[in-house]
């Protein structure tokens, strides 16, 4: 996401240092990204900042995607239905 948005080591104030590190040792560099906003067909969710950590190598260490974490500052208004079978989560007010 941060590399889309032009968000990279070199922007400035961009790098947080975290020291994050994973079950498997993985360590990855953490991003701040300002002014994001997430659009889905019937809502938008504006943010100040939210943080880009690059998921890769998570993704290849348990054999799926992983295409991003969604935390509780944009889960808390919504209901949330995982729905196994159609391979859908839905989000709903």
């Amino acid at each position: 996401m941060a590399a889309n948005l032009g968000v990279n080591e070199k922007t400035p104030g961009a790098k947080v240092d975290l020291g994050i590190a994973g079950v498997g040792g993985l360590e990855g560099v953490v991003l701040r990204v300002p002014n994001v906003t997430f659009k889905t067909a019937k809502n938008t969710e504006a943010f100040p900042q939210v943080i880009s950590i690059d998921l890769k190598e998570i993704s290849k260490m348990i054999g799926t995607e992983v295409a991003g974490v969604v935390g509780f500052d944009f889960l808390e208004d919504y209901k949330v239905t995982l729905d196994y079978y159609a391979a859908e989560v839905r989000l709903s007010k």
